[in-house]
């Protein structure tokens, strides 16, 4: 979800902010998380690289091996790993902002509850972006968790909207440094960075599946002035924030409640389609439902870009290791199955063609895997 920063336009700022009895706490939870993900993670990675077995290891790593080797290598640089004072040190740092944030934030949000319910009144400023909400949507199971310790999930707070963009946002996330994100990235541009990858320079519609709170789309619009684009996701709470910050932008957009599987598109109607950071919110076997939905309302000759953390296989150990952490640490279930699938062989059985990943960022992320949907198949068709 977007957070408010300098560079934000002042007709998206509010007149008031968290008090400083509110701001305080996550302004030190934010310092923590810095110095831990920097100095101290720096120090524990240059410790793990210097350890005779994590070195052996490491060549090891660096040779092609199945699922399971590279689950077994990343278990065993985990013992290595935890056996340095530092590195535990470093992840009780991130485990305890993790969990501290909502536990400062949600009060914080509270002591100012009606201003912040005034100021997120969505009156649809522009006609241009459209809400579509669905009662009609039968929720996955595996969306019903708590999201990155979010306490009842994604949906379980009505303000959520605000304690991301007022408090979580500015005070903590934007020093980076937790999950894949690297210690002073800007999401802002990581997504420019990522959407870079897209081979034209002009789309006619650009769908986004997952599309959380906007911050993509904005970009994509951004990048691509001219396209028509769709966002879509589960949640309804994410949606009506992308929804009030696209409008006070003046982005044209319309935001839908989708199932990301079945998103009722018509067939052939996108030229392209972008996730970012989604597939590893989602099961395997969903991703794959996912890309064969994507092939199928994309039109012949349409782009796919995913963009997500990399794959164990695709970093060294060490990052591979913090990644897997994440998974047992700060709820994300579905992050090390992810990290360990092979997305463009399964993009290939599907159909798609010209597959290709890289890095745009530092230790692999964001990873970017592009692929095209064949022409051939309007030959076909005829």
């Amino acid at each position: 979800m977007a957070w408010f920063t300098k560079s934000t336009p002042t007709s998206m700022k509010p007149k008031f902010g968290l008090t400083q009895r509110g701001r305080s706490s996550l302004e030190i939870l934010g310092s923590m998380q810095k110095y831990s993900s920097s100095h101290l993670l720096e120090t524990a990675r240059a410790n793990f690289r210097n350890n005779p077995k994590a070195k052996a290891l490491d060549v090891e790593h660096k040779t092609p091996g199945d699922r399971d080797a590279v689950r077994s290598r990343v278990g065993k640089a985990r013992a290595i790993a935890d056996n340095d004072p530092v590195f535990r040190l470093e992840r009780f740092c991130q485990r305890f902002v993790a969990l501290e944030i909502f536990a400062n934030a949600l009060p914080a949000i509270e002591e100012r509850r009606e201003q912040f319910e005034e100021f997120l009144k969505d009156t649809n400023a522009s006609p241009a972006c459209n809400l579509e909400l669905s009662s009609d949507i039968t929720v996955p199971k595996y969306h019903d968790i708590e999201w990155h310790l979010e306490p009842d999930g994604w949906d379980g707070y009505d303000l959520y909207g605000a304690l991301f963009a007022f408090a979580l946002g500015p005070l903590v996330f934007r020093h980076g440094g937790y999950a894949a994100v690297n210690v002073g990235d800007d999401l802002y541009q990581n997504r420019r960075d990522s959407l870079a990858f897209l081979p034209k320079k002009k789309y006619g519609r650009i769908y986004e599946p997952g599309c959380g709170g906007g911050t993509t789309v904005a970009v994509i619009h951004e990048l691509f002035p001219e396209a028509e684009i769709v966002g879509s996701d589960l949640s309804p709470l994410l949606l009506r924030m992308a929804h009030l910050t696209s409008s006070r932008l003046g982005t044209p957009v319309t935001y839908k409640q989708r199932d990301s599987t079945h998103t009722g598109e018509e067939a052939e109607s996108f030229d392209a389609a972008v996730t970012y950071a989604l597939q590893h919110e989602m099961p395997p076997k969903e991703n794959i439902k996912l890309f064969k939905e994507m092939f199928r309302i994309l039109r012949p000759g349409g782009d796919f870009l995913i963009v997500d953390p990399p794959p164990f296989a695709e970093v060294e150990l060490f990052q591979a290791v913090i990644l897997d952490w994440d998974t047992h640490n700060r709820r994300e279930p579905f992050f090390s199955a992810t990290l360990l699938a092979d997305w463009k062989e399964d993009l290939k059985k599907i159909g798609f063609e010209n597959i290709s990943s890289a890095a745009a960022g530092k230790n692999g992320f964001p990873w970017v895997i592009r692929a095209t949907k064949p022409r051939q198949i309007a030959s076909l068709a005829a």
